[in-house]
């Protein structure tokens, strides 16, 4: 048999061995990716992101007293889909505390709220509360 006809020679063996090899490769692929496929084959897959964003006070107009916030910055840790994710920038993310019912006593742990846009989700903010002192006088 001359060797120009080797590559062809069991092409049906050889074809069913290549198709076998592909699905056992998807198998794999969805057990490792939870049976998301889409994301292996278009690439749409899933993507997580952590930042730093500075944290701002809202307070009424009326409430003008002193206060000392325990700081100043948050880590916020948001998810989405690739697409959404790929193009995200950090000062679409909001973080701020709400002061305009003031504080009471002198002290308060206040929750850190969070505003994020449309396709992504928040996943966690540390600290989630922060202590503000009112300043004696």
């Amino acid at each position: 048999m001359p060797e120009s006809n080797s590559l062809f020679h069991n092409s049906s063996l050889k074809l069913f061995s290549i198709l076998s090899a592909i699905l056992i490769w998807v198998a794999i692929q969805s057990d490792i990716t939870g049976g998301r496929l889409a994301g292996v084959f278009l690439e749409t897959g899933e993507q997580e992101s952590s930042m730093l964003v500075e944290l701002h006070v809202l307070r009424s107009s009326s409430n003008v007293e002193p206060i000392v916030v325990a700081t100043n910055l948050v880590a916020v840790r948001i998810h989405g889909e690739l697409r959404r994710m790929s193009g995200f920038r950090n000062d679409e993310v909001r973080a701020y505390l709400d002061l305009t019912g003031g504080i009471g006593g002198d002290a308060t742990n206040c929750p850190v709220r969070v505003d994020i846009p449309d396709g992504v989700a928040l996943r966690s903010v540390v600290p989630e509360t922060i202590v503000v002192t009112r300043l004696l006088r």
